[in-house]
């Protein structure tokens, strides 16, 4: 019987080699080169996309980073690229500013002006004075309210103390003003909230309208009794109070006097508890 012969066996793979390392194979000039060196022990992929990358920004206009040494020459190249206008006319205002807020041709030039010379591009000082008239509009909203609110109080202040003579010492008041000072002095009184606006002050204006509404003063004649305020009538009740004969009138109601006393008390208790 012939001898069976051994199954032949095949010879082992070879072992996978490695890739040549590409980087080894520049020049020493180039693996020196900061910006391949980044691309030691990486794949040639990596450096492909970055070459890749790179072609993409060619013909892209690029816009130096600002440096702490920066001049006026070098600042003005920079705004200049990033959109500076060539000349200050070529700004505009926003095409519609808060009602009530306007801005002259000098105010608008003179900031146009400013603006170029800060580097900033018409949409940025449209920006500025657009938040600008912002803050106008509502800074006089606000003074307006404040305003209102004010003459509201001082009003409700003046009708509390004059009660129902608030029209004519409002008018005496007026009177007396009328008489004291210029024109101009009049209306600085008329134009500053902080007087116009205080009843103490306007008081004191009727007070002085009262004492002097002479037919040489006011017209009013030297016959004119002003109207009582609340004040003015109880400090008249507190009077009568303490005049004996006044009260005698008014308590014994078959004295001559005793109708008119009580017509007089009532009308003043009238005034202290009638107020607008």
């Amino acid at each position: 019987m012939p001898p069976i012969a051994a199954p032949r066996r095949s010879p082992p793979a070879a072992a996978p080699t490695a890739p040549p390392d590409w980087f080894a194979t520049l020049p020493t000039d180039l693996q020196a080169d900061k910006t391949l060196a980044n691309f030691k022990g990486k794949g040639v992929d990596e450096l492909a996309k970055s070459l890749v990358n790179a072609q993409k920004l060619i013909g892209t206009d690029k816009v130096a980073k600002p440096q702490p040494g920066w001049g006026e020459k070098e600042w003005g190249e920079f705004y200049d690229v990033v959109g500076r206008p060539k000349d200050a006319s070529e700004y505009q205002l926003p095409e519609k500013l808060p009602e009530g807020v306007n801005i002259t041709p000098e105010s608008a030039k003179s900031f146009f002006e400013k603006a170029r010379e800060m580097g900033l591009t018409k949409r940025q000082a449209a920006a500025v004075v657009e938040f600008h008239a912002q803050q106008v509009a509502e800074a006089s909203k606000s003074f307006v309210g404040q305003q209102e609110k004010m003459l509201t109080e001082a009003k409700g202040e003046l009708e509390r103390r004059f009660g129902t003579a608030f029209n004519e010492r409002m008018g005496l008041a007026k009177e007396a003003l009328r008489f004291a000072g210029s024109d101009a002095d009049r209306e600085a009184l008329l134009g500053n909230p902080l007087i116009a606006n205080n009843p103490a002050i306007i008081e004191l204006l009727a007070n002085v309208g009262k004492a002097v509404a002479s037919d040489v003063i006011i017209g009013k004649g030297s016959g004119y009794k002003p109207g009582h305020t609340p004040s003015e009538a109880q400090a008249e009740i507190e009077s009568l109070r303490g005049d004996k004969e006044f009260m005698a009138a008014w308590i014994n109601a078959h004295h001559p006097g005793h109708k008119a006393a009580v017509d007089r008390m009532d009308e003043l208790y009238r005034l202290t508890a009638n107020r607008r």
